[in-house]
């Protein structure tokens, strides 16, 4: 979550607490926003910021359990488990949108000189 200053609100607006308990392993908010970053609060959710491709949610359940959910390896904590593979699926699925974008603008292309060969007629 984004907080300023040196106390953190739940989002659910109940208690309120000292900005270091963010994020501290142990779940302080009932609604879990006090651990985007940790599996400690079994409603929570993770936040994989996932640079060089997609952010992405998911939740803290999925935190640590051997599986890279997220493609920066976020996460899982134990070291080497996940490979950052964000900027490769990134690249992948700018270079497949831009196929996309243009198989469009062929399509296009192609009704334009159809309208204008057969407008006319």
């Amino acid at each position: 979550p984004s907080f300023n200053g040196p106390t953190f609100r739940c989002r659910d607006g109940g208690a309120e607490m000292p900005s270091a308990r963010v994020n501290d392993d142990y779940c302080d908010c009932l609604d879990g926003s006090d651990e985007p970053g940790t599996s400690a609060c079994a409603l929570g959710a993770f936040y994989c910021a996932n640079v060089g491709f997609k952010p992405r949610v998911l939740p803290a359940s999925r935190v640590d359990d051997g599986i890279c959910d997220c493609c920066d390896g976020s996460d899982e904590s134990v070291a080497g488990t996940c490979q950052d593979a964000c900027e490769a699926q990134g690249a992948a699925f700018r270079a497949a949108a831009a196929e996309r974008a243009a198989a469009v603008e062929r399509g296009l292309a192609a009704r334009r000189e159809y309208v204008a060969k057969y407008a006319s007629a």
